[in-house]
């Protein structure tokens, strides 16, 4: 199955090779949850100019069966400054691990401690 992934670019120029990168990695996550039902990312160019020196900001978003999972992502906080491919990894790779974690969640892998001296 593909999950429905739709990119959107705000202040910038819609790059082809960014959006068959995030429809990628999407699909990927398929691989951790097969009950994802869409994919939707948001590509930003931080800043009012479109000039050298402003990080990219994104937003990826997936819904699954009962829960949505929402992950930022921005080139600022890391030095690799202006590289929207590697901020696209990295968000990726956060939103791979909070579904990772909410499967294992789901299955009652993981236990949620109790209020303590109970």
């Amino acid at each position: 199955m593909t999950i429905p992934t739709q990119v959107t670019f705000r202040d910038m120029e819609p790059s082809e090779p960014l959006r068959s990168l995030i429809v990628e990695r999407a699909q990927r996550l398929e691989k951790f949850a097969t009950d994802i039902l869409s994919c939707h990312v948001t590509v930003e160019h931080e800043g009012s100019h479109r000039h050298q020196g402003h990080p990219f900001k994104i937003h990826a978003r997936i819904s699954m069966r009962g829960k949505q999972i929402d992950v930022y992502g921005s080139s600022k906080t890391k030095s690799r400054t202006e590289d929207a491919y590697a901020t696209v990894g990295d968000t990726f790779d956060a939103l791979r691990r909070r579904v990772e974690d909410y499967v294992r969640e789901r299955r009652g892998d993981i236990k949620h401690s109790g209020p303590s001296g109970a």
